[in-house]
């Protein structure tokens, strides 16, 4: 079906090959018709031929035909949809993808994101404070709290080019002026990282040689980064299992401000995707001075917890899900 997901991925792998040809094989009727059909969904109308058949008597090869249509308005017009754009409940609006299952399309349709932890932030946040969201997505958090900070400031941390356009077009929409962003993705040490997502959803990998088509990252130490803000209260950490190598960036701004830490704790894609045990980093945030307590789905936070405490309460979790180990809990961390 014209515009389905299927079509978009075969028309991208045709492009990908006739594009990766080291001939200059001459393009002829038929590759101009395949062309309309596949790249604009068409059948090239009178005037199109009117057009092409000259450049065809003269020559032109099939890739510069292919790159000609890639180009075009048209080609631009059915495949790059403005966003959509939810205005929510909260007081600000929000571009999200809608092809986007696990975040644009859950904002769409509900116009609500992680109640639990909207309504956590929502109490926590002080009109002075100065909140550090790491990982901020496509900007959700960092808007809801742009909104709550009157005062004070938003440090959005972000390393996914598509995300971030995403959260540079609602900055603008809604007119904020209190968020900075950095277009990074926080890591125990400054260096080049891999980018491997699935629709806004993603996580870094390390990289040791170049690949055709992937998306690289700029990693960066927090503490480095942000190693003049005079203060810090509050700070969102979701970064699908690379949580532990932000951590250690960021040990100097958590021991001087000693903001109060929501995290995401999932132990599965800390060990599937770094191998790190979230046991670990658990300890690590103990070593830093803090307390752990799980925020519960209906938004309330449990009292301090020991570290096999939250360990039980995550794989239950995970039984009542009827899952093994594929679901996280949210954290609130708090200095003692």
């Amino acid at each position: 079906m014209p515009g389905s997901a299927t079509q978009d991925r075969y028309i991208g792998s045709v492009v990908r090959r006739i594009l990766s040809r080291k001939d200059t094989d001459r393009a002829d009727r038929a590759d101009v018709r395949y062309c309309y059909r596949l790249l604009l969904g068409r059948e090239p109308s009178s005037a199109d031929w009117s057009y092409y058949l000259p450049v065809l008597a003269r020559g032109i090869s099939r890739r510069s035909l292919v790159e000609g249509f890639l180009v075009s308005e048209e080609f631009a017009k059915r495949y790059t949809e403005p966003p959509d754009y939810v205005v929510t409940d909260y007081g600000f609006g929000i571009h999200v993808d809608a092809q986007d299952r696990d975040i644009g399309a859950v904002i769409l349709e509900k116009r609500m994101y992680e109640p639990h932890v909207t309504a956590a932030l929502g109490r926590e946040l002080q009109s002075s404070n100065v909140f550090l969201d790491v990982g901020a997505n496509v900007g959700w958090f960092s808007l809801l709290a742009a909104r709550i900070l009157g005062e004070g400031r938003v440090l959005a941390v972000e390393p996914n080019p598509k995300n971030l356009q995403l959260l540079y077009a609602s900055i603008c929409r809604n007119e904020m002026s209190n968020i900075t962003v950095y277009p990074y993705a926080a890591s125990e040490v400054a260096r080049l990282l891999g980018m491997e997502s699935v629709g806004s959803n993603g996580f870094v990998t390390g990289v040791s040689t170049a690949r055709s088509g992937r998306t690289y990252v700029q990693g960066i130490r927090l503490d480095d980064l942000l190693r003049h803000e005079p203060r810090i209260d509050v700070v969102k950490l979701d970064i699908e299992g690379h949580e532990p190598f932000a951590l250690r960036g960021m040990t100097d701004l958590l021991t001087l401000h000693r903001p109060v830490v929501y995290t995401e704790f999932h132990p599965k894609a800390m060990k599937d995707n770094f191998g790190r045990d979230g046991r670990e980093y658990l300890q690590a945030l103990v070593s830093l001075g803090y307390h752990l307590a799980v925020l519960g789905m209906d938004g309330v936070e449990t009292q301090s917890l020991m570290i096999d405490d939250v360990l039980d309460h995550w794989r239950r979790h995970n039984r009542a899900l009827g899952m093994l180990d594929e679901a996280h809990i949210d954290l609130v961390c708090r200095p003692r």
